[in-house]
């Protein structure tokens, strides 16, 4: 509908004003109580950037973005963390007779994609990397665009508010490639990812009664379920935004053909692993200051991404284990050498590709577990020979073969040569929609909500 109606109004100013209330309607179909919330950044980093457009001091500059900084994390750690911060406290003085209960507060959908996304265009003003937005209407909508408002990618004000200095103009090939990722990422959601949940999320329910082949299984398709889950909610929303009109940033990069850890973080989540380098570990010192610092400002930055997807010790840990092995990868492991196609350099490809998956599942048991103490039962099956049920769904034999295939298929220069699915042929959106709609036909259990939409 909303597309509908962008071709029919050519007025420039209407039509953002449409997209504008298309957002706001849309996140308040979820709950119309946290529109305020949205607002709230809104407000503080459109009038904090415009200030400090307008400020030639230093001081009043540096106020104005830790203004900026403290809204948007006091409302993100409010309703987000003050549960798990508190639980602590309550553990304490419950001993003494101090009964008190923590707030189980509601987690707004998305707060973690848009106040980091918020925050950064305050930053980037700061850093006089970015002119300043004159226009609220402009603003409101960097923040509120529909598309990727609730799990991403996270977009900087810099990749989308020049696109809204002029009117939509719409092609025949945008259309075609936009709907080309979107079925694309419906088809990964519906028929990878919410078809490997029933066997992931039944083995992670019952950690102690699996054997250790099953427990290597549940992990694996766990790693597909997430990349395809989440993987494929991104190029929905970029493929959403293109036929719109709109360029939105690459979020995957088929993260498991990485060949080091640091490669790995290149290729998932790229919005997030890039917002977190540039705003953070580049603002903790980066590598600019000897080894240890080094380390600890990796920690510190993993730890950190760790806890903006969840609050829980769980993400702690997983954040930790990256963390290390990050460390581990860049200051410790021998300097490369070799010229690139030598049998050394292949060598130590196929070996850093081993490491790094499987550092990575190892990651996902901690990501995905209830529990650090469920996350510890399930590694000690998986190195400690479990003896438990056995369970291989062959729908999980065939998707790891699909995402393997795939995955090898971008690892080889094949690419560069030919291209699955080509958006200007026209047997691609015939294709897709057949495949949408026999998903729809066959779906049989009750739809899985996206796995980010709890970030």
């Amino acid at each position: 509908m909303v597309l509908l109606l962008l071709l029919v109004i050519r007025q420039h100013r209407s039509q953002k004003i449409l997209l504008l209330i298309a957002s706001y309607y849309f996140y308040a179909c979820w709950d119309w109580r946290f529109l305020s919330l949205i607002w709230i950044s809104t407000l503080v980093d459109f009038y904090a950037g415009w200030a400090m457009g307008s400020s030639a001091s230093d001081r009043r500059r540096r106020l104005l973005l830790a203004v900026s900084i403290v809204t948007n994390l006091t409302i993100l750690g409010v309703f987000k963390y003050f549960d798990f911060f508190i639980e602590p406290f309550i553990a304490l003085i419950d001993p003494l007779g101090m009964h008190t209960a923590s707030l189980n507060i509601i987690l707004p959908v998305g707060i973690s994609f848009y106040t980091f996304q918020s925050m950064s265009y305050t930053i980037d003003v700061y850093r006089r990397n970015l002119p300043v937005c004159h226009d609220l209407f402009d603003f409101a909508l960097f923040v509120a665009f529909f598309p990727q408002l609730v799990a991403g990618p996270i977009v900087r004000a810099a990749q989308f508010l020049p696109q809204l200095q002029t009117p939509r103009r719409f092609s025949g090939d945008a259309m075609l490639s936009g709907f080309r990722l979107f079925g694309l990422g419906y088809v990964k959601k519906l028929l990878i990812a919410d078809r490997l949940a029933f066997f992931v999320d039944g083995v992670f329910e019952h950690p102690g009664s699996f054997s250790s082949a099953t427990l290597w299984l549940a992990v694996v398709c766990y790693a597909v379920q997430i990349y395809c889950d989440f993987s494929g909610y991104s190029d929905m929303a970029i493929g959403t935004a293109r036929m719109l009109g709109f360029e939105l940033p690459e979020n995957f990069r088929h993260p498991y053909i990485a060949t080091s850890l640091v490669d790995f973080w290149r290729r998932w989540h790229i919005s997030l692993s890039t917002w977190l380098h540039d705003y953070l570990y580049i603002s903790l010192g980066g590598n600019r200051q000897g080894a240890l610092r080094t380390a600890l400002n990796i920690m510190v930055t993993m730890v950190l991404g760790g806890l903006w997807h969840g609050a829980d010790w769980t993400f702690v840990a997983w954040g930790a284990l990256h963390a290390v092995a990050l460390i581990v990868n860049k200051l410790l492991l021998a300097p490369r050498t070799g010229t690139s196609g030598s049998m050394a350099s292949t060598t130590r490809k196929w070996l850093g590709w081993m490491a790094s998956l499987l550092v990575v599942n190892l990651g996902w048991v901690f990501f995905r577990s209830h529990t650090v103490t469920d996350a510890v039962t399930i590694l000690g099956g998986m190195f400690g020979g479990a003896t438990g049920d056995n369970w291989y769904p062959p729908l999980a034999i065939v998707a790891l073969m699909v995402i393997g295939l795939t995955h090898g298929f971008h690892a080889t220069r094949f690419p560069q040569r030919t291209e699955l699915l080509p958006h200007r042929k026209w047997y691609t959106p015939a294709i897709l929609i057949s495949l949408m709609l026999l998903i729809q036909l066959l779906q049989e259990q009750d739809y899985t909500p996206f796995i980010y939409f709890q970030f």
